[in-house]
C-alpha cells in the first residue's frame, strides 16, 4: 500500500530533463558524425583535385623537357655544326641523319635553321625539305623564343683570344639523359592552329669552343605537336579523363584545368580535364560505419535515459518513503510524537493566522463607524 501510494503516475521535470540531455547528446553526436564525415569528403575532393593538377602540370613540363632533350641530340652535336658551316643542312644530311629517328621516333612536325633575323636556310616539315618559305608561319609564331635563345646564346659567350667559349656548366657525359647546354628557349602553345612544343636553341658543337668567323649564332627551331594521340598516353599515364586543350574562357564547367605554357590571356588554350572524386569513395567507405556508429550512440543514450530516469525515480520515491515513516509509526501508520508535533504546529499556526486576520476585519469595522 506504502509502495502504491507513493509512486509518482508520471515523471516529473527532473526525469525529463534527464531524457532531454541524453537526447541532445545523441543528437550532438550523430551532428559531429555527420560534419566530420562531410569534412573528409570536402578534403579529399580538394587533396585530390590537387594532386591531379600538380600531376598534369609535372607531366606537361616533363614533355617540354623531353622535347628540348631531342633536339639537343641534334643542335648540341659536332655533325650537325660542322654541317652548317656551308649556311644551311644538306638533303644528303637530313634524311640519313634526322628523318628516321627525329619525326618517326619522338614526333618533330617541324624543324627550322634560321639565324638570329629570321631569315631560314633550311625548312624539313615532317622529315622532307621543304622551301624556305613554307616556314614563314611557324617561325612567326616563335619570334619571341628566338629573341630569348639568342640572349642567353650571348650572355653565355665568352671571347677567348680571337675564338669563342660558351660559358655553361659542362654536360655529365655519364648522364643517362641527353646532354643539354641549358641557353635554349621552349614553351607549350598553339603552332599552325595545333597546340605543340617549340624549342629553339643555337647550334654549338660539344666542345663549345667556336672559331671567330662563325660568331654569330645559327638557330635550330623544332616544333612537336601535341596530338591526340600524345592526350590518350598522358590520360593513360596519369588516370586521368578528358583530357583536352580548350580556350580559358570555353574550357567545362564541371572540368578543372591548368595553364599550357605562357600565354595567360582568355583566349589562350589551357589543359583541361574532367576531375575524379574520391570524396564520393570516401564517403561510400565510411557512411555505413557512420551510421552503425549513430545507431549505436541513439541506443545508448535511451538506455542511459531510461536508466537514470528509473534510478532518480526510486530514489525519490526512497526519500518520500523516508520522510513518510520519520512522521508516523511503522506499524500503525499513526502520526508519531515528531509528526504529531508538526501537525500540533501547523494547526496552532493556522489559529493564529485566522485570528489576526479576524482582528484586521475587526479593526477595518470600527474604523469605518468612528468615520
Amino acid at each position: 500500500m506504502i509502495e502504491q501510494k507513493f509512486r509518482q503516475p508520471k515523471r516529473n521535470r527532473a526525469v525529463w530533463a534527464i531524457h532531454a540531455a541524453c537526447t541532445l547528446v545523441a543528437i550532438l553526436t550523430i551532428a559531429s558524425l555527420i560534419f566530420v564525415l562531410n569534412r573528409s569528403v570536402v578534403e579529399a575532393d580538394r587533396f585530390g583535385l590537387s594532386a591531379e593538377r600538380r600531376l598534369v602540370a609535372n607531366e606537361l613540363r616533363h614533355q617540354m623537357e623531353a622535347a628540348v632533350q631531342f633536339q639537343a641530340q641534334v643542335s648540341f652535336w659536332n655533325a650537325t655544326y660542322a654541317e652548317l658551316a656551308a649556311g644551311r643542312l644538306s638533303d644528303t644530311f637530313v634524311a640519313p641523319e634526322l628523318a628516321g629517328w627525329l619525326w618517326e621516333d619522338y614526333g618533330f612536325s617541324w624543324l627550322i635553321v634560321s639565324d638570329a633575323d629570321g631569315h631560314v636556310s633550311t625548312a624539313v616539315k615532317d622529315g622532307l625539305v621543304v622551301p624556305a618559305e613554307a616556314a614563314d608561319a611557324p617561325l612567326h609564331d616563335v619570334e619571341d623564343l628566338l629573341d630569348e635563345a639568342r640572349r642567353r646564346y650571348d650572355n653565355a659567350l665568352r671571347n677567348n683570344n680571337g675564338t669563342y667559349t660558351l660559358d655553361i656548366p659542362q654536360p655529365d657525359r655519364q648522364s643517362v639523359t641527353p646532354i643539354v647546354p641549358g641557353i635554349h628557349a621552349v614553351d607549350m602553345r598553339q603552332i599552325e592552329g595545333q597546340m605543340s612544343i617549340a624549342v629553339v636553341q643555337a647550334v654549338i658543337p660539344e666542345t663549345l669552343q667556336l672559331p671567330a668567323e662563325r660568331r654569330k649564332p645559327v638557330f635550330m627551331v623544332s616544333v612537336r605537336p601535341l596530338t591526340a594521340r600524345s592526350l590518350r598516353e598522358i590520360e593513360a599515364k596519369l588516370g586521368v579523363t578528358g583530357l583536352a586543350f580548350v580556350p580559358l574562357s570555353q574550357r567545362p564547367a564541371d572540368g578543372v584545368h591548368v595553364s599550357a605554357g605562357r600565354c595567360a590571356d582568355v583566349s589562350c588554350l589551357v589543359v583541361a580535364w574532367t576531375p575524379k572524386s574520391p570524396g564520393g569513395f570516401v564517403r561510400a567507405e565510411i557512411l555505413p560505419s557512420v551510421i552503425v556508429i549513430a545507431i549505436a550512440a541513439t541506443l545508448l543514450m535511451a538506455f542511459v535515459a531510461l536508466r537514470f530516469s528509473s534510478v532518480f525515480s526510486a530514489l525519490q520515491q526512497s526519500e518520500a518513503r523516508n520522510r513518510h515513516m520519520a512522521k508516523h509509526d511503522r506499524l500503525t501508520g499513526l502520526l508519531n510524537r515528531s509528526g504529531f508535533d508538526e501537525v500540533l504546529a501547523a494547526a496552532l499556526l493556522d489559529v493564529k493566522k485566522t485570528s489576526i486576520r479576524a482582528d484586521l476585519c475587526r479593526s477595518r469595522r470600527v474604523q469605518g463607524r468612528q468615520r
